[in-house]
């Protein structure tokens, strides 16, 4: 996927293990474009972002697509060391702070994956910290060992 800037502030999120590659802007406009014919990569799809608008490239299916962002601090904050959740999903709660702080979550009961988190952290504070107000906020309960982390609890109630 290649991103050119048009004078712009915004977040790429892309990570190896992650099926999806996302451009979101804040301010400004981006062109994303990514090869359409997945041979050569002589033919490309692109598209033109505005501010609060998200494209989001599918590495399964090549697919390219555009949507709207309603909220965009969570995507400058990160710059700035923040961890901002609004009505996140644990699963993706779980995957943000393997990645700040280095990781591995285990979420002993699936159903905790669907409860949903707001809240705002600092990266430099202690992991242990934002995990203790995480598992507290859906009445879940966690155990540290080295950089191991256990999430036990009933889970949420939709």
């Amino acid at each position: 996927m290649e991103t050119r800037v048009l004078g712009t502030r915004f977040n790429v999120k892309a990570y190896r293990d992650s099926d999806d590659m996302q451009v979101t802007v804040v301010s400004g406009e981006v062109r994303v474009s990514v090869p359409s014919d997945g041979s050569d990569g002589t033919k490309t799809e692109s598209v033109l972002l505005q501010p609060r608008q998200m494209a989001t490239y599918a590495r399964e299916n090549g697919l390219l697509s555009k949507s709207a962002v309603e909220d965009v601090t969570p995507y400058k904050e990160w710059k700035d060391g923040k961890l901002v959740f609004n009505l996140t999903s644990m699963e993706e709660v779980a995957s943000t702070l393997e990645r700040a702080f280095g990781l591995n979550i285990k979420i002993e009961n699936p159903a905790i994956l669907d409860c949903k988190i707001t809240g705002r952290f600092n990266r430099s504070q202690s992991v242990d910290l934002t995990i203790e107000a995480i598992c507290k906020s859906i009445g879940a309960r966690y155990s540290i060992r080295h950089k191991k982390v256990t999430i036990e609890g009933e889970g949420c109630k939709n």
